[in-house]
């Protein structure tokens, strides 16, 4: 009878074990899907000057399962072609399973998904290397002086 007992006090917290490993899975897999949704949209916007703030937005409630108003995307700079810094942050719900059972309330019992980085804007900087790598009227064709000689044999 001791050991029923002793059996019926143990085994609810050894099948917490189970349930904390399958919540860690699937938090983990959901901050996965969470930075490849952040770095595809880095990349567009790089890539192609366009920032689809709404669409990110979307993406990253359906992965939380969140309304989309509880992500909270705030872009600043951007200014005469400066980079774009933003800032990203998700509630993602339960991170301990069974906390009722460890003292924890629900609102101990939650976390966010976060992310910062930077955007550069990559259209304009190539625009500014290519205007930067065009002869000035000033410069001779070859760019050099007189005593600058350069002569190639194969």
């Amino acid at each position: 009878m001791k050991q029923f007992i002793v059996l019926a006090a143990v085994l609810p917290l050894l099948l917490l074990f189970f349930a904390q490993s399958q919540l860690d899975r699937m938090n983990d897999r959901r901050v996965f899907l969470a930075e490849r949704a952040v770095h595809a949209f880095e990349v567009e916007a790089c890539a192609y000057g366009e920032m689809d703030v709404d669409g990110l937005r979307a993406r990253l409630a359906k992965i939380f399962t969140a309304a989309p108003a509880d992500v909270a995307i705030e872009l600043t700079g951007g200014e005469g072609g400066q980079a774009y810094y933003y800032s990203i942050r998700v509630p993602m719900g339960k991170l301990m399973a069974g906390g009722g059972l460890l003292g924890l309330d629900e609102a101990q019992n939650k976390g966010a998904f976060t992310a910062e980085g930077e955007i550069i804007d990559l259209p304009a900087r190539v625009e500014a290397l290519v205007e930067a790598a065009k002869p000035q009227p000033e410069d001779p064709p070859g760019g050099g002086g007189d005593d600058e000689t350069i002569s190639y044999t194969p």
